[in-house]
């Protein structure tokens, strides 16, 4: 009898040790808000038996034995002090709905963190070995960089609702017709919206091709070393940012709008006495309003958060204010009305009964979808025919121009009979 539950503890031994994986979690953003994200990604990876290296600002106090961290807490002297200003917020000094702004930043953080010591001695100790690396998008790819020093497939996760700039890393740009741009300020489709958001992907799609060359010296500059010592040679930049296995995006249909999403795409507590929510609109909140079934007031700053409190109002469970010299008789109000109407209360608590109504837990989702993509090496079954697509296709120039060209023939062709017509009645007329 011993002998057996022996054997029984090895072999449960042995297929935990199995199935166990090797994850590369990248959450470098000196930010509070998206370190809650990765250490929720963290958190669902060890559950499900596997080893987590976290590359965070902000590293997990008492992590669990099969959690290893890479502390990057120096990039906070990256950031830029001004960006965040209140005073020059409130006074218009800022365009924080600038994307190019956001990118310049970012891009600059993560290329200086990269290069401190603890990430280059990170990615040159040849024992270091990863079978996907899990990345978190925030206006710049650079980050991509892990899954070819690795040579392992690598994952975004994406912490707003599915937008042009990441599902155009996967699919295609979205169509502005019934999609709001997610840097917008307003949650509406008007001609004036529509023709600054195809402005937008037009400007994004020529930056990323006229700026490729540039941004690739600086994905050498940060991976190439590393990935030539493994024995590999570093991709082009663009071949790597295009090549991501799946985006994870922390999002759901109720926290956004029901667009078509590719496959390779997936959706993955409050206090009792709490009747509503304020918040300056960051999708985190909006999740933890519809968790707890609560309505959101909303003073949105900058980037996605307009959008987002937007979109809650025009769905009856939120209210969006202006962050002024009035906000203190305003929020007054609003509190009032949020209270006294219980139609907010209402369409939080359907909203919510919707948010929670999930065959498997958002972890139990987040350890599938990594997995899957580790055992399908790379999910390429997945992936969108639209990323290898021409842009005069996706445009469908070559058919337009078909169609202009034909009718122009038909035209002429018109014409040219016309003439031979009025000739022959010419000479009718003539020799009679």
């Amino acid at each position: 009898m011993f002998v057996y539950r022996k054997i029984i503890i090895l072999l449960t031994v042995a297929v935990n040790f199995c199935y166990g994986y090797k994850v590369l979690v990248v959450f470098p953003i000196p930010g509070r808000s998206h370190s809650i994200l990765g250490e929720g990604y963290v958190k669902h990876l060890l559950a499900a038996g596997h080893e987590v290296t976290y590359i965070t600002p902000l590293p997990v106090k008492e992590p669990h034995p099969k959690l290893r961290q890479v502390d990057v807490s120096e990039n906070f002297k990256f950031m830029p002090t001004d960006i965040f200003n209140v005073e020059k917020f409130m006074t218009k000094e800022i365009d924080l709905q600038d994307y190019f702004l956001f990118h310049g930043v970012m891009h600059g953080v993560l290329y200086k963190t990269y290069q401190l010591p603890v990430i280059q001695k990170f990615i040159n100790d040849p024992k270091e070995q990863y079978d996907v690396v899990v990345i978190e998008w925030l206006y710049s790819e650079l980050s991509s960089g892990f899954s070819s020093v690795f040579n392992c497939p690598y994952i975004w996760s994406s912490s707003m609702i599915p937008h042009t700039a990441v599902l155009s890393l996967i699919d295609d740009h979205v169509n502005p017709a019934y999609n709001v741009h997610h840097l917008s300020r307003h949650y509406t489709t008007t001609f004036w919206d529509r023709l600054q958001h195809w402005y937008f992907i037009a400007k994004l799609s020529y930056y990323r091709w006229s700026e490729r060359n540039e941004y690739n010296e600086y994905f050498k500059n940060i991976f190439g070393q590393a990935t030539i010592k493994r024995g590999n040679q570093l991709p082009h930049f663009d071949d790597v940012r295009y090549n991501g296995s799946m985006m994870l995006g922390n999002s759901h249909a109720v926290t956004g709008d029901g667009i078509a999403l590719p496959e390779n795409y997936k959706h993955i507590g409050a206090h009792p006495n709490c009747v509503l929510f304020i918040t300056h609109g960051g999708l985190l909140s909006i999740m933890e309003t519809l968790n707890a079934g609560i309505p959101i007031i909303g003073m949105p700053f900058f980037a996605d958060q307009y959008v987002n409190i937007e979109r809650a109002a025009a769905k009856g469970f939120g209210m969006a204010m202006d962050f002024n010299e009035k906000t203190p008789d305003l929020l007054r109000d609003a509190i009032k009305e949020m209270v006294e109407n219980p139609s907010y209360k209402q369409r939080a608590k359907e909203f919510s009964a919707i948010f929670k109504n999930n065959i498997v837990t958002p972890g139990q989702q987040l350890a599938y979808w990594v997995e899957y993509v580790i055992e399908t090496k790379g999910t390429v079954h997945l992936r969108s025919p639209a990323i290898l697509a021409s842009w005069y296709k996706k445009f469908h120039i070559d058919i337009v121009f078909v169609f202009v060209l034909g009718f122009i023939l038909v035209i002429k062709l018109c014409k040219s009979l016309l003439m031979l017509i009025k000739i022959d009645d010419s000479q009718k007329k003539k020799k009679s």
